[in-house]
């Protein structure tokens, strides 16, 4: 096996990935590549060839069959977004976690509705654990959201109800905000907060975006490559949105 890295999905050319990785290693002198690993179809030789990967739309669920192990958390939020020598991981709940911090976010006992009912809306899903929240899911599909309901049975998880008023939403598609809202018959509430997983669609800085998580999310997988843990700060900010 290799000691090449890269992120693996599918139309990912906006992907801010290789950009953020080619910052750490220059600032930590290391001598690596990471590629943008773009492919219509997983070919398991790719999980040969890399020492380690991030995976992104569409291969986060589809990739499972293909790993050698998985995390303690992956095992609830049955998608992955770090492959280690075969092993999957999650580490996007834990940048979700950090941004809750960052934009101070208060989730306990907050009424939460997750737009979607994929790898993104568990990992949301997973991240409220301990907030003891009412978490509502809308996906076009209800017997998605009805297995995540079984699978995070210790927390309050439900269908969305249409009479709700989330204080949070979380937009777990690949959808805008302004296209999912009218999918699911919600209108703008200025008193809830948007939290939009994309960091690609926010150009007006209307909502919170994943910028922040995406940044997060990938110093935990950069520890996990090659054992430093860098932190997110303005700096890294500047760079990457310029």
């Amino acid at each position: 096996m290799s000691n090449k890295f890269g992120i693996l999905g599918h139309n990912i050319s906006y992907s801010l990935s290789p950009k953020i990785y080619a910052y750490w290693f220059d600032k930590y002198n290391i001598e690596s590549r990471y590629d943008l690993i773009d492919v219509a179809e997983i070919n398991p030789a790719i999980i040969r060839d890399y020492k380690g990967f991030n995976i992104t739309k569409p291969y986060k669920e589809k990739i499972l069959p293909l790993l050698k192990g998985l995390s303690v958390e992956t095992h609830l939020i049955k998608a992955v977004n770090l492959v280690v020598d075969g092993v999957g991981y999650n580490t996007d709940y834990l940048g979700l976690l950090d941004s809750y911090k960052y934009y101070n976010i208060e989730t306990l006992g907050k009424n939460i509705l997750i737009l979607g009912a994929g790898g993104a809306a568990r990992a949301v899903v997973y991240s409220l654990k301990d907030a003891k929240s009412n978490i509502f899911i809308y996906n076009r599909t209800p017997e998605k959201v009805d297995k995540i309901i079984a699978d995070f049975k210790d927390l309050n998880v439900q269908q969305y109800k249409e009479n709700i008023h989330p204080d949070i939403i979380f937009n777990a598609t690949t959808l805008t905000f302004a296209e999912i809202l009218v999918q699911a018959g919600l209108k703008n509430n200025d008193k809830t907060i948007y939290y939009d997983l994309n960091y690609y669609h926010n150009k007006s800085g209307e909502q919170i975006d994943g910028l922040y998580m995406l940044l997060s999310q990938a110093t935990y997988n950069f520890e996990k490559f090659f054992g430093i843990l860098p932190q997110v700060n303005q700096q890294l900010i500047n760079h990457i949105k310029s």
